[in-house]
């Protein structure tokens, strides 16, 4: 293919995306009500489980007439970005598929169907498993100031927002920890040996990065951010032992010619 023939493959591919991009956050405008009410829900279910609770009503408030609109189409936009997103990698894949090798290809496939499976796979442990302790934790600690003086919680709506949509997405971009672990040893920056060594130190980062992430200081929600980094960490070591070991196998046998060269 010639650069211009490039050039009309990629504003091919770019159009794909963003008529899908698009689509997905027009459907998410539809259903912003929806989405909006699974995104405060772990809020409310928190709530429900603080004991001062029974005597305060838990409200969203907005400081700017525009705040609602606004917070619903950003929401908008972060929905369709997620719900398109398995297409946007497919058009990508699409353009730069016909310059690889087939044993290329071979290994992208898994990389791509990995990186949607753990992104989803962390959001939805922070929303199931993070969010319920962290946000208990936070109103029972401000609640229980009401001890000393009166008090009762007014929360945003656009402030929640970017806290809940912050942190989902953190957790969706730790969990691909295992896939960036497999990429640095392809590519020879690493090996399990390394890994190995390194684990000890990493255990610390991995206590420091759920101190970061977690919305509380509170221990147990450290830990439940901490350790499924470190079992992902060893999981993606693992991964890179067996890479070797066939790795080692291959370069033992004759090599295999390409099927068919690049374009």
């Amino acid at each position: 293919m010639s650069f211009l023939d490039h050039l009309r493959e990629l504003r091919k591919r770019l159009w794909i995306a963003a008529l899908f991009f698009a689509a997905a956050v027009t459907v998410s405008i539809v259903f912003r009500d929806e989405i909006l009410a699974f995104i405060v829900d772990p809020l409310f279910r928190a709530w429900s489980a603080v004991p001062a609770s029974k005597d305060h009503e838990l409200k969203l408030h907005y400081g700017s007439i525009v705040s609602p609109m606004f917070v619903q189409l950003k929401l908008a936009i972060y929905a369709g970005l997620f719900f398109s997103a398995p297409m946007l990698v497919f058009q990508l894949w699409k353009f730069v598929a016909p310059g690889l090798y087939p044993r290329e290809r071979r290994h992208v496939y898994p990389a791509l169907i990995g990186t949607f499976f753990f992104f989803v796979g962390g959001g939805l442990f922070g929303y199931y498993v993070v969010f319920p302790f962290g946000f208990e934790f936070l109103l029972r600690y401000g609640m229980d100031l009401s001890g000393y003086f009166p008090i009762e919680p007014t929360i945003m709506i656009d402030q929640y927002m970017d806290l809940a949509i912050g942190l989902l997405f953190a957790f969706g971009l730790v969990f691909e920890l295992p896939l960036a672990i497999v990429f640095l040893a392809r590519i020879g920056l690493v090996d399990h040996k390394q890994l190995l060594r390194f684990s000890r130190y990493f255990i610390v980062i991995a206590f420091a990065v759920g101190a970061i992430l977690t919305p509380t200081p509170d221990p147990l929600n450290q830990a439940l951010m901490a350790g499924p980094l470190i079992v992902l960490y060893f999981l993606g070591t693992l991964v890179v032992v067996l890479i070797g070991k066939k790795r080692r196998k291959k370069e033992a046998e004759p090599p295999e010619p390409d099927e068919e060269p690049p374009a």
